[in-house]
């Protein structure tokens, strides 16, 4: 009877952890809010890609405007020798 007490009280414990998984799709097909969200999250981000890829093409067709030089004003006068 002890065994059969014991099994009572650590078989509900052992199942608890697998029942409170998140289900991805019930039974009447809908999506859990978990999907819904990650679905969210990779339209975004594939938009922020496709914005940041039309970005670096427009910038690449521009080329450099000019070659800049940070140290222009530190350097001294280029004299010759």
């Amino acid at each position: 009877m002890r065994i059969v007490a014991v099994g009572a009280v650590v078989l509900p414990l052992l199942a608890g952890p697998a029942l409170s998984q998140p289900q991805i799709m019930d039974d009447s097909g809908r999506k859990s809010p978990l999907e819904i969200l990650h679905e969210q999250q990779k339209k975004e981000q594939a938009e922020v890609e496709k914005r940041y890829d039309a970005t670096m093409k427009h910038l690449r067709s521009k080329g450099p405007a000019e070659p800049s030089d940070p140290w222009r004003g530190v350097r001294p006068a280029e004299t010759r020798r």
